[in-house]
């Protein structure tokens, strides 16, 4: 007996391990939805920011294939907060979940901007797989915005993939292949898909993204006409989106089904059949899909029921026409009562039915709803509905436990909806003929009462008469004597309206004299306001250009007079004394245009073709002294082959006043970043030029107040640059902006005519004209030195090491100091370095300096 229940208790022992480890595994495969609640109430509860940043990326993650504008926002909290942790590591996963949530959002220029700025995050971090990751959305964007740019990163991501082993990326490059070719219409697409779909299998293998693909095949071939494929591509992805949980694609992917079962195979009735799985599954999870998904799975039913009921009729099936029609009109106004529901506020109301019933409609009597005996339902339905009922509820058990998919779900529930409608239209049928009946029957009973009443009437208005011929006799008298009060009154109200009037035209005659004065007076008075504004006006800018002479003109005069002291070294003292004095004429030159010129467009300018990069390195050559005194960081990301059409000069003074104004609001040590892009603005190609210090930052509530001829103190005065800046570039026909910024200054101006190097002549760049593209006069690879000169070219490599390529004027200074002193191989070198650096040139840069 003891053996026996020994055996009885490790027989449940196991029962209970085994039935942990099946939930175990039902947790590990939890959906999307489960781990966004589960992230969201974990964020309510997070404290340090370390484990905030972190969650914070997951749910942009999350929602990035559901809900773009949330994405967004949690992508953005993530990136402050890992700014705030100096993170580099979840800035770049933050930058990168911003760009990949403006993608989903169809903003393809701001993506690249953020996906750019996380490349560069992750080259730094030498994380492959993010580099990867960050590529593969690139060539995402760009596959929408500009095909023939994709290329390029597809390339670059997939060969990263493959060295890394790193499955994912592999998938997702070949996506973008396939995304390519069938922007392109080449049959290369289907090809480059099933590699997606091949790729080696991972452990964490995205089952959205397995949809996504079929989804882009199923829609390549029904672009083709090939129903059939785009048929089975379809159903592959009804199939992955039931095993991911993925219950907004299930709705989108079964009326896709239904849609071509619908327009191009000319079927209704199967269409019917996925159009009704689409609609159950959009009417369980309505919340979050605000009303469209029902719409779209309605408005496809409606149509069918139109189609079949045209069809029927043609076909002289009148019975199963009007069923048909009367099912049209059922759906037809559960799409009307969605679309007219104000919680509904996303749902698109343009939507007109193909189908217009050829038959008129007739009045059909209302039953007596008062009748309490009258049962519309038969039992033997009602057990029946009940039934359908509890089958409903049944089903939803088998879901919610998980024994059953929500795509298997689907087709019971609507294979039970359309039960349902049967009988509730049976039922319809049998109350309307009993309807009929009682009509004709009612319609009798109103004929004889009819007859009764019209003899009833007859002996009333013989009665009505005499009263009539009374009452119009007291009626006359009545007249008469109103008649004779009205004559007494009128002479009455005559001699009480002379009086009146006379009495008003008194006192008009003295309202006119006092309105009269009173419009003198308030003559003068605007005259006198006039006055005091302009003495106002003159007041302020008398004291703004006081202030100017005094803080913006005075100091850099200080630096001339004590940069001549004859102890500083001779050789700087020049340089800076140069510096300082150019600000000076700018600072001067910028007030005496503003106050010379009110209007941009009377502005004359020289406008023709320049590199961007070329008059940024300009300007910061000629302050480069006076921001390395001060120990500023100057990063420039302009490309050297962006273009576009403006006033060199003029530019080249708008770039100098930015920097005096980093100058003087930015401590020693900030960075100084600039950074530019073509976009399109207006359907017109212009070039977005990008300026930021992380000095002073400049609160919202005096932003406004930045371009003013004299701004207050808070805006970051200099002068007055920026009223200067502001007339050039309007008169250039560019906008400029600066924009809200936690920290320092963040600017954004426009220049017009914006193109990239294969647009312009080469010969221009930089003002020096290349042998061939991209390619060094010297063969680097057989260059050789000997002991004497490596020691030569030693102190210039290390101090090369610790500098970037596209830091070009750091780099230019060191290579100012190489004196090859005749030897050849030195000065072959120092040339090479000097291409180079010039033409941006990475892989040639790192192999000159690492000789």
């Amino acid at each position: 007996m003891r053996l026996e229940w020994k055996c009885l208790r490790c027989f449940w022992v196991s029962l209970a391990i085994i039935f942990g480890a099946l939930t175990q595994t039902s947790y590990a495969q939890q959906d999307r939805s489960y781990r966004i609640i589960t992230n969201q109430n974990a964020l309510l509860g997070a404290k340090a920011d370390t484990q905030r940043v972190k969650i914070l990326n997951e749910l942009a993650e999350d929602y990035q294939y559901t809900d773009g504008f949330k994405s967004l926002d949690y992508a953005r909290q993530a990136f402050e907060v890992a700014k705030k942790l100096r993170d580099s590591s979840a800035t770049a996963r933050g930058q990168k979940n911003i760009g990949n949530a403006y993608f989903r959002l169809k903003n393809f220029n701001r993506a690249p901007v953020y996906l750019q700025q996380a490349l560069s995050g992750y080259q730094q971090l030498k994380d492959k797989q993010g580099e990867a990751d960050v590529l593969n959305m690139l060539a995402a964007v760009y596959i929408e915005e500009n095909p023939d740019k994709a290329q390029d990163y597809i390339d670059k991501a997939l060969k990263i993939s493959q060295d890394e082993n790193y499955a994912p990326g592999i998938a997702t490059a070949y996506q973008n292949q396939g995304n390519y070719y069938a922007a392109k219409d080449d049959e290369k697409a289907l090809g480059a898909y099933q590699k997606a779909l091949d790729a080696p299998a991972d452990s964490a293998k995205n089952l959205f993204q397995e949809a996504e693909i079929y989804r882009a095949m199923g829609d390549y071939q029904k672009k083709k006409r090939e129903y059939d494929k785009a048929l089975e591509h379809y159903q592959n992805e009804l199939k992955t989106r039931d095993k991911a949980g993925d219950k907004i694609g299930l709705t989108e992917n079964l009326k896709n089904v239904g849609l071509v079962y619908q327009r191009y195979k000319k079927d209704d009735e199967k269409a019917l059949e996925y159009l009704f799985q689409s609609y159950v599954v959009a009417k369980d999870y309505n919340d979050q899909f605000d009303g469209q998904r029902l719409v779209n799975a309605l408005e496809g039913i409606v149509d069918s029921y139109g189609t079949l009921a045209e069809t029927r009729q043609d076909e002289g099936k009148l019975q199963e026409a009007r069923q048909y029609r009367q099912l049209y009109q059922s759906y037809k106004k559960r799409l009307e009562a969605i679309k007219n529901n104000p919680k509904n506020t996303k749902v698109k109301t343009v939507y007109v039915p193909k189908y217009i019933t050829k038959t008129i409609t007739r009045n059909v009597p209302v039953p007596n709803r008062n009748n309490n005996n009258a049962d519309p339902i038969p039992e033997s339905q009602k057990v029946r509905l009940l039934q359908i009922q509890k089958r409903r509820l049944a089903i939803d058990n088998l879901v919610k436990a998980k024994r059953i998919g929500v795509l298997e779900a689907a087709k019971k529930r609507a294979e039970l909806l359309n039960q349902e409608d049967s009988i509730r239209l049976s039922q319809k049928e049998k109350l309307i003929t009993e309807l009929k009946k009682d009509t004709s029957t009612k319609a009798e009973k109103i004929t004889t009462l009819t007859k009764e009443k019209a003899q009833v009437e007859a002996e009333k208005n013989q009665r009505l008469w005499w009263l009539l011929g009374l009452a119009l006799l007291a009626l006359l008298i009545v007249f008469f004597l109103l008649y004779r009060k009205r004559q007494v009154k009128k002479k009455a109200e005559k001699e009480i309206e002379y009086h009146k009037n006379k009495s008003v035209n008194r006192i008009n005659s003295q309202q006119r004299e006092i309105n009269e004065q009173k419009a003198t007076l308030q003559k003068q008075a605007d005259e006198l306001d006039q006055t005091k504004i302009k003495l106002d006006e003159v007041t302020v800018e008398k004291e703004g250009l006081s202030k100017v002479l005094k803080e913006d003109i005075a100091p850099p005069v200080k630096n001339i007079v004590d940069l001549t002291i004859p102890e500083a070294d001779e050789d700087i003292n020049r340089v800076m004394v140069y510096q300082s004095g150019m600000q000076v004429m700018n600072l001067m030159a910028n007030v005496d245009t503003v106050q010379e010129n009110n209007d941009p467009g009377a502005v004359i300018l020289h406008q023709e073709n320049h590199s961007i990069y070329k008059v940024s390195r300009s300007a910061l050559d000629k302050v480069s002294d006076l921001i390395k005194e001060k120990s500023l960081q100057v990063d420039n990301q302009i490309k050297p082959f962006f273009y576009a059409t403006f006033d060199y000069e003029v530019i080249e003074r708008v770039f100098l006043n930015f920097f005096a104004n980093a100058l003087k609001y930015t401590d020693e040590g900030g960075k100084i970043t600039l950074s530019a892009q073509p976009i399109k603005h207006e359907e017109k190609d212009v070039l977005e030029v990008v300026f930021r210090d992380n000095g002073t930052s400049v609160p919202e509530d005096k932003l406004h107040r930045v371009f003013d001829k004299f701004p207050p103190q808070e805006a970051r005065p200099a002068g007055s640059t920026w009223a200067f800046n502001k007339m050039m570039i309007e008169a250039h026909g560019g906008k400029v902006e600066v924009l809200p910024a936690d920290e320092g200054l963040h600017l954004i101006f426009t220049l017009p005519d914006a193109k990239s190097l294969e647009d312009v002549d080469y010969s221009d760049l930089l003002g020096v004209k290349p042998t061939a593209a991209g390619e060094l006069d010297i063969d680097i690879d057989n260059l050789e030195f000997s002991e004497e000169e490596k020691d030569a070219m030693a102190p210039f490599l290390k101090e090369f090491a610790e500098l970037e390529y596209f830091e070009t004027s750091a780099l230019k200074a060191v290579l100012n100091k190489i004196d090859p002193q005749g030897n050849s191989n030195l000065t072959k070198w120092k040339n090479a370095l000097e291409q180079a650096i010039l033409y941006l040139d990475e892989e040639s840069y790192n192999k000159l300096i690492q000789l």
